[in-house]
């Protein structure tokens, strides 16, 4: 059923999924790009990867917590609202960039584990990088 209660747990599901698999928890990751094809997206995602707590979103999602300088910088590239709706590729390209040290005036300093959601709600992916 497409409830937003059910949306939110198979989130957190996945979540927890990704970060299980690769060792690491929400405090260990410091770039973050998720799924932004429409703003409300964002907020489900923060919160399912646990760098908020639900309901949070809204006054976690400033700019001096997600901007460049803050300590969560958050879709880098300016996601699909920022640079055209290309279903997640900007996020795979701009993790790849920030990985290695490409990202040019984006670079998140010390960046070193990233963490990049691809997609809407109950059809997203998503994957861990880290600078090794």
């Amino acid at each position: 059923e497409p409830s937003l209660e059910n949306l939110e747990l198979m989130a957190r599901r996945m979540a927890d999924n990704v970060y299980e698999s690769a060792g690491v928890t929400p405090k260990d990751i410091n770039v973050k790009h998720v799924y932004d094809g429409f703003s409300p997206m964002v907020w489900e995602w923060v919160e399912a990867f646990g760098w908020c707590d639900y309901g949070e979103a809204p006054h976690f999602c400033q700019p001096e917590t997600i901007g460049l300088g803050g300590p969560h910088p958050l879709n880098m590239s300016g996601g699909n609202l920022g640079n055209g709706r290309i279903h997640g590729f900007s996020h795979v390209l701009e993790t790849a960039m920030q990985m290695m040290g490409t990202a040019g005036p984006r670079q998140v300093p010390n960046a070193e584990v990233a963490l990049c959601e691809t997609g809407p709600f109950n059809s997203a992916s998503c994957f861990i990088a880290t600078k090794d």
